[in-house]
């Protein structure tokens, strides 16, 4: 806190007035008093009242402290010695001497009282210069309007505020319940085991030939996109023929494992004859698949 601050708070307090009736007296909100003993300057424009609320000088606010009493040689070029007939003039005689005595013990040069003069018109004129500061920055900011009522602001922000901020907060946790839901009943819905109707989406079955030249042998392949247990399939593979008068080649494999784990990849070699007999490139039926999925 700043010492504007405190001197703000400790003199409302002397006068025994509370932050509501400083308000009040000043034409403000309390929380603009709450701001300004928290640190803020008051602004220009409330200076004056403030002033007169606490019977002070707007200089001992911005200053944050009393004015200094004046010293002996401020004050007596202004002391009026006059006599009117209630007051002797050896009484007065004898005060001006008692001052004059008072300001020789203190001895104060010309150049002093003009340092200390020049001093406090650069404080002056640096507090001044913070307000004007000040006052620019609040120009960006919207005025709060005189009909604003404080309680419909909270935490910072406006009821209007308060209520979008409600609304968004339920719709993102709608969303994530609803694909909560969503993913919840794909799972108890996900196939359970594996058949003719789904197989495609579990197994990848396919065909290589083995070497470049002079090929008769051919590699059936399987390679398992999921998890997969107490695997069983059986395949009817065929090759056309390359000679006229040779029928089809046709044989059955068929391919077991207890565990297959995703990416797993089992393999068999056909081998039928004479490279030229039959074309490399297989024909492949599933005759039966069965298995578990996770």
């Amino acid at each position: 806190m700043s010492k504007t601050s405190d001197f703000i708070r400790e003199k409302r307090e002397a006068l025994g007035m509370s932050q509501e009736e400083l308000a009040e007296k000043t034409g403000v909100f309390v929380s603009e008093v709450r701001l300004w003993e928290s640190g803020m300057l008051p602004d220009s424009k409330h200076l004056l009242q403030l002033a007169e609320a606490l019977q002070v000088g707007t200089d001992e606010i911005l200053r944050g402290e009393e004015e200094p009493s004046e010293s002996v040689s401020e004050r007596l070029p202004r002391q009026e010695i006059v006599s009117d007939g209630h007051e002797p003039e050896q009484a007065l005689s004898d005060r001006q001497e008692n001052l004059v005595k008072e300001e020789s013990e203190n001895p104060q040069t010309e150049q002093e009282a003009a340092q200390e003069d020049e001093k406090e018109s650069a404080d002056e004129t640096e507090k001044y210069s913070f307000l004007s500061e000040q006052e620019e920055d609040e120009d960006d900011f919207e005025p709060i309007p005189e009909d604003f009522d404080e309680s419909l602001r909270r935490n910072g922000f406006t009821k209007k505020e308060r209520v979008l901020a409600y609304v968004a907060g339920a719709l993102f946790i709608l969303i994530v319940l609803v694909n909560l839901i969503s993913s919840g009943v794909a799972y108890l819905n996900r196939d359970r085991t594996l058949a003719m109707e789904n197989y495609k989406n579990y197994i990848e079955i396919d065909s290589d030939p083995v070497g470049n030249v002079n090929v008769d042998t051919v590699e059936i392949t399987v390679k398992f996109k999921a998890h997969v247990t107490d695997f069983d399939l059986t395949l009817t593979v065929s090759f056309s023929p390359m000679l006229v008068g040779n029928e089809t080649y046709t044989t059955e494999i068929s391919f077991s494992q207890r565990d297959c784990q995703k990416g797993k990849v089992l393999s068999r070699q056909i081998t039928y004859g004479e490279y030229y007999e039959y074309s490399p490139f297989a024909h492949i039926q599933v005759n039966s698949v069965s298995g578990g999925l996770d």
